[in-house]
């Protein structure tokens, strides 16, 4: 691993949720049962063991209330709720994973493995979001060059490299992932296999064969239902194409069939949408949804129009992306950012490489050294863009 130290500049978004709520016990009951897990370990890394000593650390520092360290982490918002859905033997591995997805990015260290994997089982859309890059034509038309769906084989064989490796696998980037037809196939074969699997919709085509489908071969992770507001008028403004009449209905159907036949199921559910100015407010987004789904959030979104003509700006800040996620897209290639939605900086494919081996690359390693270097102002789209 590599470590580095971090240096934040003003006038940047960070990626991530502006507001979450969720109906979860308080994180002081996480303290005993952390301690636990820790005395019980057994077989774990010296790299595993030292990041847990430091978690501890860190609750005893928040518990006396004197002042973090950076390399100090302590659970919160979403984790909460899945540390509190594991089991016991799950606890450390869980740990390790939030520390890495969280810390690595802020003290730049490169692992073998990025800490979370975006898989894309398709880049084609029934919708056409105001904010959303599929609402641009040049990527969105079918004959444009950008559109397809992942096969079953090579989504195997991704997930056969990882498994083990690292513990968040995402199933969401440019489109919708039901409208794959394996994508059952591929939620049987991989879910259960990662503590922080999960899986975005726009809940358009979870009818009932769909839920059932998805609960019977998903016994833990995250649903994300992708909506932020509560009135329909306004959904339909923003969500071209969809109907939230028929939103609501298909949720309530998820959660009562989730109710009725798999009541065991540790699936958490997620309506979170992006943090724009026609979204409701949370507290009518906590009063209405939370009658169907388990958790509610917000996540930051960057104003968009047609994301390669917007404007450079001055920032020069790294992206954390950089040291956080890898986007593979539904025919292999790679890419460090799905904000770059049209492969402008794409660092490889794993159907000629492994997905450690592109993680490692030259490519991909001087991407992070000229945004260390401050020189993201030299790269397009970085250059157009504020996250951090």
């Amino acid at each position: 691993m590599r470590r580095l130290s971090k240096k934040i500049k003003s006038g940047s978004v960070n990626k991530g949720f502006s507001d979450f709520k969720a109906m979860t016990p308080q994180a002081s009951s996480l303290i005993p049962k952390i301690r636990a897990a820790f005395k019980d370990s057994e077989g774990i890394s010296e790299k595993d063991r030292r990041i847990l000593e430091i978690i501890i650390a860190s609750y005893e520092k928040n518990k006396i209330g004197e002042r973090p360290d950076k390399e100090d982490f302590v659970l919160s918002g979403h984790e909460i709720a899945e540390f509190n859905s594991l089991n016991a033997s799950d606890i450390c591995r869980y740990l390790c994973y939030r520390y890495a997805y969280n810390k690595y990015p802020q003290l730049y260290i490169t692992d073998d493995y990025p800490p979370c994997l975006q898989i894309e089982p398709s880049s084609v859309c029934n919708f056409r979001c105001k904010m959303c890059f599929q609402s641009d034509e040049s990527f969105s038309k079918k004959d444009s060059g950008h559109m397809g769906y992942m096969e079953l084989g090579l989504y195997k064989d991704i997930i056969d490299q990882v498994e083990g490796k690292l513990e968040a696998v995402s199933l969401a980037s440019r489109g919708e992932p039901l409208l794959n037809k394996d994508i059952i196939k591929m939620i049987k074969y991989s879910a259960d296999k990662f503590l922080g699997f999960k899986i975005n919709t726009n809940a358009s085509l979870l009818g009932e064969r769909m839920s059932r489908e998805l609960l019977e071969n998903m016994n833990t992770g995250t649903i994300v239902f992708s909506l932020e507001t509560t009135d329909a008028d306004m959904y339909e403004k923003t969500r071209i194409r969809g109907k939230f009449d028929r939103i609501v209905k298909n949720i309530a159907m998820f959660k009562d069939i989730k109710e009725k036949y798999h009541c065991g199921s540790k699936v958490i559910t997620r309506v979170s949408g992006v943090n724009i100015d026609s979204v409701s407010s949370m507290e009518d987004m906590r009063s209405f949804w939370f009658q169907y789904v388990d958790q509610v959030g917000f996540t930051n979104c960057m104003p968009w129009v047609n994301f390669y003509e917007n404007e450079t700006n001055a920032l020069t800040a790294p992206c954390s992306d950089l040291w956080r996620r890898m986007f593979i897209w539904y025919d292999g290639t790679v890419n460090p950012c799905d904000n770059d939605y049209k492969t402008t900086l794409s660092v490889g494919n794993v159907r000629d490489s492994s997905v450690s081996a592109v993680w490692r690359s030259k490519r991909y390693e001087e991407l992070r050294r000229r945004h260390l270097a401050l020189q993201r102002g030299a790269l397009s789209p970085c250059r157009q863009c504020t996250f951090v």
